[in-house]
């Protein structure tokens, strides 16, 4: 009896080391599509596996079944997952990992935690962030089989990957990246454009999805002349052409969102763009982070760890003004802390006073500026003293009106006398070098030829 059964575990041992797919399949009961499967199949193989893709193609379900199946092929592997912040890990990734292994058929085992998952002391999975490199330190597989998940990798750092090349040292070390390609720069995009004999890229655009191919949607011709009633949604869960068509007729099939969202292809105007995709994106899922501080199902200890992080982000509390009266203008008032800026509090047809009023509700302050241009003056002129500790005014207002006066009269400037020392140095010595190249041609000339040529 023993010996049949550990023929059996030996043989199931055997299937699962043979086939990537095998304990998505049987364990979980899930039929991964091509893309999916390819991206499994590859993390057995190679060294490093990156994947940009479109948007809403099961990334961060693919990562999670790949945690899985790598923990349950390799006794004693450690699985790390990350992306840029932790809302992320815990909301996105590890909430995949948590429901595979809730309703596996065959169960997975092991103790289930909000980002991590205990086979035992040296065999596990963990989900971390990304704010703090040091973070990645301190994680050795005994087996020598670990894996790294960078979710989002467009918006992971440098000095992050960086700490990551030191867990990649063993033969049995895997990473994946995947995300959508939204930087020009970076490791991620570095991952698809630079050599690496160990690296398998994979790009999935939408065309290559299941709602596409089987609607024998092939490029942008034949999205465009599809009649969306008599399309077939096989995979609810994924991207729609309706919403493709939808992006690119909104945006433009150049559009670095189009390019990055429907297209999976890194965006080619980001060299003309201001503010790249990524630093938004990032900003808006710091945000999200910043804001879930009070999230009824963080434990106590969560719940400190994000005020914490909160606080450490935040700086001194400002605001600043753009009032407007009567007609079409709105005034225009917003609070920051640091580098968090509150959501913009925008009204129309009131009058200086209303505004002045509006001002002094404002949570503590350690200072605001007014732009007394036109009929800012008039707020300005109300009394915030006793509100605000400091108060200032951009425009052509006295100065008699505010303790701190600012305009284009009177900018603050900081004069330091080494810069004016290092500025006249070089000034002189640029007049003398040139100088030098038409007196060296005086010198060759022949005076007696110069006068016969006059």
């Amino acid at each position: 009896m023993e010996r049949e059964q550990a023929r059996q575990i030996n043989a199931l041992h055997k299937a699962i080391e043979l086939d990537p797919l095998f304990v998505t399949k049987n364990f979980i009961g899930e039929d991964p599509w091509s893309a999916q499967s390819d991206i499994l199949k590859s993390i057995r193989v190679n060294k490093v596996t990156t994947v940009r893709s479109c948007h809403d193609v099961g990334k961060s379900y693919t990562a999670s079944r790949a945690a899985l199946d790598f923990l349950t092929t390799y006794e004693d592997s450690i699985v790390v997952t990350t992306a840029p912040t932790f809302r992320q890990v815990e909301h996105v990734i590890w909430r995949e990992i948590r429901g595979a292994h809730r309703k596996a058929k065959v169960p997975f085992g092991g103790k289930m935690l909000k980002t991590r998952l205990d086979f035992s002391e040296e065999w596990y999975a963990i989900g971390i962030s990304t704010n703090d490199p040091d973070r990645f330190q301190g994680f050795h597989a005994k087996s020598g089989h670990i894996l790294i998940i960078v979710d989002e990798a467009a918006g992971v750092s440098d000095a992050v990957f960086t700490a990551i090349d030191a867990l990649m040292t063993t033969q049995g070390a895997r990473l994946l990246l995947i995300g959508n390609p939204t930087s020009l720069s970076g490791r991620f995009y570095d991952s698809h454009h630079k050599d690496g004999a160990s690296t398998k890229r994979i790009h999935i655009s939408c065309f290559d999805t299941p709602n596409f191919v089987n609607n024998g949607i092939r490029n942008i011709r034949d999205l465009k002349m599809v009649k969306m009633q008599n399309v077939e949604i096989t995979h609810p869960y994924l991207i729609t052409p309706e919403w493709a068509l939808e992006m690119i007729t909104r945006h433009g099939e150049n559009n670095p969102i189009v390019q990055s969202r429907v297209f999976g292809e890194f965006p080619s105007a980001q060299a003309n763009t201001l503010i790249p995709l990524n630093f938004i994106e990032n900003a808006v899922a710091l945000r999200k982070e910043l804001d879930d501080t009070n999230n009824p199902n963080d434990s106590p200890k969560t719940r400190a760890i994000k005020l914490a992080a909160r606080k450490a982000f935040l700086g001194r509390p400002s605001a600043a003004a753009d009032p407007a009266r009567y007609g079409d203008d709105k005034t225009v008032i917003t609070e920051r802390e640091g580098g968090y800026v509150h959501d913009q509090i925008v009204h129309g047809k009131e009058n200086t006073a209303q505004t002045a009023g509006r001002l002094k509700l404002l949570g503590p302050q350690d200072w605001i500026s007014i732009d007394t241009d036109g009929v800012g003056g008039g707020v300005a002129d109300g009394d915030l003293a006793d509100r605000f500790a400091d108060h200032s005014v951009l425009g052509g207002a006295g100065e008699d009106q505010c303790p701190a006066f600012l305009d284009g009269a009177a900018l603050p400037v900081a004069i330091e006398p080494l810069q004016v020392i290092v500025i006249a140095l070089v000034a002189m010595v640029l007049a003398l070098l040139s100088t030098l190249y038409p007196s060296w041609r005086a010198a060759a000339t022949q005076r007696a030829e110069a006068l016969r040529n006059e």
